[in-house]
């Protein structure tokens, strides 16, 4: 669902995939295995996805929830941008489902999800999130301006920040304060997240500010999303129309919240007559560069 471009050539690197991105993957790979019984013999052994791919696990993704674990994925599903496309199978090669009723099969499986799915395909899009915005802006910057990595501890605190706005986004009607998030458990080399609290190591009152900005954001934007699902219609097109759509679409209509928080983890532009931050490491950055989208 989106483009090959490669970073290190110098080119624009590939779109993440969304939390439904995620989940429309693999219930869709459910629903034809588990149910229809279609299986796509075009992949070999060396094309099946194993939890303990380096590049799968080393990035701090964690294993599929037990509903999928079975099934048979191709090894580079999760990965935006795939060098070698595959044939997806169709309704014209297994004849067992029209594209509208999987689609419509998938969308009332979201709905009733349960938080362990939930919470993986958040968890993943989030990951997918910071590494395409520390890939951009070091593409964008990589000639003018060093680049400050955020650190593993603070790259999983906004992970977990994401992750638990995400899944209690529903259950309440005012925003939280970052100091009311619990740390999570996963699994994977990153078992434990630090909490965001304001006594958290390496915090800061821009920080605090950002991930306050990006809640409230969140939570309209879900209220204004709730209000237009009634109109939501589904559309019978082909798997290859709808790729080409999401390609060929400019990358600000993803209008992605997170971006207000992820800009600040990566790049910070030069202090201006003494306004950098006090002990936080950032320095002052104008309006128009936090509210920046992808």
């Amino acid at each position: 669902m989106a483009s090959t471009k490669v970073d290190e050539q110098g080119q624009v690197p590939s779109r993440p995939y969304s939390a439904w991105n995620i989940f429309f993957q693999l219930e869709r790979e459910w629903i034809l295995q588990k149910k229809l019984g279609v299986v796509n013999s075009s992949l070999l052994s060396d094309d099946l996805f194993v939890a303990t791919d380096p590049r799968y696990i080393n990035s701090g993704r964690s294993r599929l929830p037990s509903r999928y674990q079975d099934l048979n994925l191709p090894s580079d599903w999760w990965i935006t941008g795939k060098g070698r496309r595959r044939k997806r199978l169709h309704r014209k090669s297994h004849g067992k489902i029209s594209f509208k009723e999987l689609s419509s099969m998938i969308s009332s499986a979201w709905v009733s999800a349960d938080s362990e799915t939930r919470e993986f395909c958040y968890r993943l899009a989030a990951i997918g999130m910071l590494e395409y915005k520390n890939k951009k802006n070091s593409r964008m910057h990589r000639s003018t301006t060093p680049l400050v990595p955020a650190s593993p501890d603070k790259k999983e605190a906004v992970v977990a920040v994401v992750v638990s706005e995400e899944l209690n986004s529903n259950k309440s009607t005012s925003s939280p304060s970052p100091s009311s998030i619990a740390s999570s458990q996963y699994c994977g080399p990153c078992q434990t997240v630090t909490p965001v609290t304001t006594s958290s190591s390496g915090d800061s009152p821009r920080m605090r500010e950002l991930v306050g900005e990006y809640i409230s954001r969140l939570q309209n934007k879900i209220v204004k999303a709730n209000r237009q699902q009634r109109s939501i219609k589904l559309v019978d097109m082909d798997d290859d129309d709808i790729m080409k759509l999401w390609n060929e679409s400019p990358a600000n209509d993803d209008n992605s919240m997170a971006s207000v928080v992820f800009d600040q983890l990566f790049y910070s532009p030069p202090p201006s007559r003494g306004d950098a931050l006090e002990g936080d490491g950032y320095s002052s950055v104008d309006e128009m560069s936090c509210g920046r989208g992808m």
